[in-house]
């Protein structure tokens, strides 16, 4: 996935002027942000359910 997006953008870059450029380019950097942050939001949402699903099997037992 992330060399799919990455070649993407290396294509919008290479077919487009010199002054879409720097945009397209802003514009993949963009996604690549938005990416990591959505990875690292389910990380974080997906470990705090699992802490919390271990925490309420311990105090019901």
């Amino acid at each position: 996935y992330w060399t799919q997006t990455f070649f993407k953008g290396i294509a919008i870059f290479k077919s487009s002027s010199e002054k879409d450029a720097c945009f397209h380019l802003k514009d993949v950097k963009t996604g690549f942000v938005e990416i990591i942050f959505q990875r690292v939001s389910n990380k974080i949402i997906h470990f705090i359910d699992q802490t919390a699903f271990f925490d309420h099997s311990d105090m019901s037992h």
